[in-house]
């Protein structure tokens, strides 16, 4: 199906609420662009410029003498000649396309003039840099088979063209777990380069990375490579606006509308992610490098790594404190008026402590409660629900046990959300990973293959049958059937 030449229509015979975010809206008699129809149960459509999922059993081929009429009456628009539209679209694939190979260019240029030979300098030194580079190495790869995917999706006719799902495809493992990584690691890889600073300006400045500055003088080493190792976070910044221009042009049927539409919010929200963890690594780093205010032992490096850290309020007076967990020992800080240092406050021995947590009530929330032998009870109150389940099994496992570090492990969607048997549809293998990802994500873009709630039924009975009820149940979509199977 061309898209600029064969549209199809149709009407909506029912009113339709999804119950995730990449399902369609509508009520009855709406027409609709249909983009994906492979699938006998649910298709893919754009209505009032959305495009989403929908039962395909809620609606009825549309046929009308006058299409344009019903079309500008009110549920969606024709958008630009299809010409003008492919032209666009071609352009900012070519800048996208451009831009990528010129990021990997920079990349490699920066690995091997400067980071390979600085580290086999330097073998027996900067090992927190040389895991960094290792993990820039692999995030380059992954953007290669990136490269390779979109520009075998800009080799394909416009109609057949596929870019949002070759993101979609990639977004779920491969980009999201590499770029977290190097999220992780860069705090400290920086940091070893600026405490050798003038050994790194010797050695940057000596090879053709330098470039001059309009006084004619050259750039410091160390700002070149810190430039270069914040690349990652700058092009995955810019993904979301150039899927959302790539959107824009696409015509309303067109089958890559709503993978591109999808695409964008996931790589937004992935580097919205990456961005929290790398400032929440910088944090960490920053408690355990600077000398602390009160704190006569020089640095809390000595108590060995973060293993998890956060902002809290302690009762009674809401006072607000970070609360950082090392392997054997607990330490209290606050935070300066100006908010430009920490101050100690305490430290606990981990196994002269215990925790318990509180249950809900009028005087706080999401609480959990700290006592021991030389600590009067302390009331610690949590930002949310998940951040105190976490402080409670972290603090109440054994120290020894205690892993150096563990990411917050996700909410288990499976165990929150009932699977309903009325509802299950088609979802392209992307769309799947898609949904992986984003359950694995504090995001605001809930999955698409998340599980509806099930209905409930009042507690005082059956509800009262209606004209409702001969409203037909959506069919299950694949990819929860497939799960109800494994």
């Amino acid at each position: 199906m061309d898209p600029s030449t064969s549209v199809i229509l149709v009407e909506a015979l029912y009113s339709f609420k999804g119950k995730n975010n990449d399902e369609l809206n509508f009520k009855k008699g709406a027409i609709i662009t249909v983009t994906q129809n492979d699938d006998e149960t649910w298709w893919e459509g754009t209505y009032d410029g959305t495009t989403g999922w929908f039962p395909a059993n809620y609606v009825r081929p549309f046929h009308s003498s006058d299409n344009k009429g019903s079309l500008s009456n009110g549920h969606t628009e024709l958008q630009s000649p299809a010409g003008e539209q492919q032209m666009y679209r071609a352009l900012v694939l070519r800048s996208l396309l451009d831009s990528e190979r010129q990021y990997l260019a920079d990349v490699h240029h920066l690995l091997s003039e400067c980071l390979r030979p600085l580290i086999a300098h330097k073998k027996s030194s900067w090992e927190p840099l040389r895991r960094l580079v290792e993990q820039l190495e692999r995030v380059a790869g992954v953007h290669e088979a990136l490269l390779g995917r979109v520009e075998h999706e800009g080799e394909q006719p416009s109609a057949d063209q596929r870019v949002g799902g070759a993101f979609l495809a990639m977004a779920a493992d491969a980009l999201a777990f590499e770029h977290r990584q190097y999220c992780l690691l860069h705090p400290k890889g920086v940091c070893s380069l600026q405490q050798h600073q003038t050994e790194v300006n010797q050695f940057v400045e000596g090879t053709n990375l330098c470039e001059e500055n309009c006084d004619g003088q050259k750039k410091p080493g160390l700002l070149v490579l810190t430039t270069g190792l914040s690349k990652p976070f700058r092009r995955l910044q810019q993904y979301a606006g150039l899927l959302q221009e790539l959107h824009r042009h696409l015509p309303e049927a067109h089958k890559d509308r709503g993978d591109a539409h999808r695409a964008a919010k996931i790589m937004a929200d992935l580097s919205a992610s990456c961005q929290s963890a790398r400032r929440q690594k910088e944090l960490e780093l920053e408690v355990v490098t600077q000398e602390l205010a009160g704190y006569d032992r020089g640095t809390l490096s000595a108590l060995g790594e973060v293993v998890f850290m956060g902002s809290v309020a302690v009762l009674p007076d809401h006072t607000d404190r970070y609360i950082v967990l090392f392997p054997h020992h607990l330490v209290v800080l606050s935070v300066s008026a100006r908010m430009s240092n920490f101050i100690f406050q305490s430290e606990h021995n981990l196994s002269e402590i215990s925790c318990r947590s509180l249950d809900d009530c009028s005087q706080y929330k999401n609480a959990f409660e700290l006592s021991g032998a030389k600590l009067n009870r302390l009331v610690v109150l949590c930002q949310s629900k998940e951040d105190q389940m976490q402080w409670v099994q972290r603090l109440s496992q054994p120290p020894p046990l205690m892993p150096a570090f563990s990411a917050p492990s996700a909410p288990d969607v499976a165990d929150k959300n009932q699977l309903s048997p009325k509802l299950p549809p088609r979802m392209p293998v992307a769309g799947k990973q898609a949904g992986e990802f984003l359950r694995q994500q504090p995001s605001v873009l809930p999955s698409h293959t998340r599980a509806p709630e099930a209905s409930k039924v009042p507690a005082g009975g059956p509800k009262p049958w209606s004209l409702c009820d001969l409203r037909p149940t959506p069919p299950i979509r694949p990819s929860h059937l497939a799960r109800l199977r494994t």
